[in-house]
């Protein structure tokens, strides 16, 4: 091989036809022959392409990627350029299966597929494209059938199982003796906010008023000030100490990064609480993730309406995983909103800082 150099960045134009090319490509497969597994489909929101061309070699690397809805094309950087030609000297053929042995789960998995093969560059961009197309076929066909196809079956198979398995039960009482109800006879703002070993009483920013005081759901007639320790407008989160008053129940701290798509949960609070009010407990499952404000929250099957605001997330354990953030503003308008969002109880970490 020689090392003539070419600038990337003037043929991205090419990749331009050849990125699109490959995901249509992958998308076309799994709506022809295999329609079941679209709900666990990569590439159909946003993926991306790192490149690399050479006098004779031309380098793609496809990965799904999160984000906003579209695709973008980069140049691949000098390091990863140098560790793939240096991994490849010894190889008598381009093919697929030395690639996989030699790269494998590095650039090869269900939403990962890297392409190495001769460069056309000197041609036109639809000639470019065509006479590529040749050689990316050789590569994409055995990816598709040997790595692509059956690990999407593995996520979509795990992914009905979850959707089987039996609802949580949860321990009422282990969860209900955490829980306050917060109200600001000022502003008429009202939540919910939960007793967490080694933190105090965490709640939402938003549902606290100049003269906020929490009691027991129970008990109407013991009010409790409050005194807000650490509070966060960005983030939404508040940690609280109350005037007056121990706090004798606490609930455990999880791990929101160990909970997956899918995987059940349950939320407690006081929606639109009125005294004589027990409060809800509802289990679901997480449906999603959405970036907010650089904070990955959980969106979740089940409705979280106002007065929800600042209540526990907690997982199959009872474990808190997350605090609930937004909702719907009444039990009815539940269905009108994607909202129902929960930040990650590591959120608290960031208050101090």
């Amino acid at each position: 091989m020689t090392n003539a150099t070419v600038d990337t960045k003037k043929n991205l134009d090419s990749f331009g036809l050849l990125g699109p090319h490959i995901v249509d490509s992958i998308i076309g497969v799994v709506r022809k022959n295999a329609p079941e597994l679209k709900p666990s489909m990569p590439f159909t929101i946003r993926w991306e392409i790192e490149c690399y061309h050479e006098s004779d070699m031309m380098i793609i690397f496809l990965k799904d990627a999160d984000g906003p809805a579209g695709s973008s094309t980069y140049s691949m950087s000098q390091e990863n350029v140098e560790d793939i030609k240096r991994r490849i000297l010894s190889f008598d053929e381009l093919s697929f299966n030395n690639l996989y042995n030699e790269f494998k789960e590095q650039y090869y998995t269900f939403d990962k597929f890297l392409y190495i093969g001769p460069s056309k560059i000197g041609l036109a961009v639809m000639p470019l494209y065509q006479e590529t197309w040749k050689h990316v076929v050789d590569i994409l066909l055995p990816w598709i059938n040997l790595i692509f196809l059956p690990q999407l079956y593995e996520i979509e198979r795990n992914r009905i199982q979850k959707l089987l398995l039996p609802p949580v039960k949860p321990n009422i009482s282990q969860i209900t003796d955490a829980l306050w109800v917060l109200e600001c006879e000022e502003t008429f703002k009202q939540g919910t906010a939960f007793a967490l070993e080694g933190y105090g009483l965490i709640t939402c920013e938003h549902v606290l008023g100049p003269a906020t005081k929490a009691f027991r759901a129970n008990d109407f007639s013991k009010k409790y000030d409050v005194t807000v320790v650490y509070s966060n407008e960005n983030i939404d989160l508040a940690i609280l100490v109350l005037t007056g008053k121990d706090i004798e129940y606490y609930l455990q701290i999880g791990n929101s990064e160990e909970i997956n798509q899918l995987d059940q949960v349950t939320v407690a609070g006081f929606p639109n609480y009125r005294f004589g009010d027990t409060g809800t407990i509802n289990t679901g499952n997480v449906s999603g993730y959405r970036m907010v404000l650089g904070i990955r929250r959980m969106l979740v099957s089940m409705p979280l309406i106002a007065g929800n605001s600042g209540g526990p997330v907690l997982d199959s354990e009872f474990r808190v995983v997350g605090v609930a953030v937004t909702g719907a503003d009444r039990m009815e308008n539940a269905h009108r909103t994607e909202h129902h969002g929960v930040v990650p109880i590591e959120a608290l970490q960031l208050m101090k800082h």
